[in-house]
């Protein structure tokens, strides 16, 4: 089989794509794939100017607020597929201009994108523990259905990792929903 690299430029994508198109194919396919972008780009041109530049401060804000909430450039890096250099840049006021499309981007990421070992607010994990030991069940009985290894809850007050309190929410809806069996 040969590698992408040793096949012909056109060969490498798939018919009824620009980039086909763009390759040298005129088929049908791929000449419709052509029209079809340069009709968005027009229209795009006429709504937001030939280059669809918007302020990055929007978008600054906004990294800036999942920061505070425990979620970093690398995970917003992940969750939007925009480069983390890019991110930076927008984070410290380098970058004051930037595509409308990466400002969507950004600005559709959302607390849920914390990483597992992000440090975020205890209190809801705290308020939930609290109600489940009101329920009745002992701290050594939460630690082992939580899968900790230690017959103890060890976690601090102010802040937890996001993946302990995924551990504890996911617990305690279980519990809630009635389904004591699951969980």
């Amino acid at each position: 089989m040969s590698r992408p690299s040793d096949m012909p430029r056109a060969e490498r994508f798939a018919h009824g794509t620009r980039a086909r198109y763009t390759s040298g194919c005129r088929c049908d396919d791929c000449r419709r794939a052509n029209r079809e972008y340069a009709r968005k780009r027009a229209k795009a041109i006429i709504f937001h100017g030939k280059n669809d530049l918007v302020s990055a401060e929007s978008a600054r804000l906004h990294m800036m607020m999942l920061s505070h909430r425990g979620i970093g450039r690398r995970a917003v890096a992940a969750a939007c597929d925009v480069g983390e250099t890019t991110l930076q840049e927008i984070r410290n006021g380098r970058k004051t201009m930037i595509r409308r499309s990466t400002a969507l981007q950004i600005l559709a990421v959302t607390v849920d994108a914390a990483s597992d070992r992000a440090l975020i607010s205890a209190k809801q994990t705290w308020s939930q523990l609290r109600r489940l030991l009101h329920e009745g069940f002992s701290k050594r009985e939460i630690a082992r259905r939580l899968g900790y290894k230690s017959p103890a809850i060890q976690l601090n007050r102010k802040r937890v990792t996001a993946k302990n309190a995924a551990r504890v929410d996911r617990f305690f809806r279980v519990i809630t929903a009635g389904d004591e069996e699951a969980a």
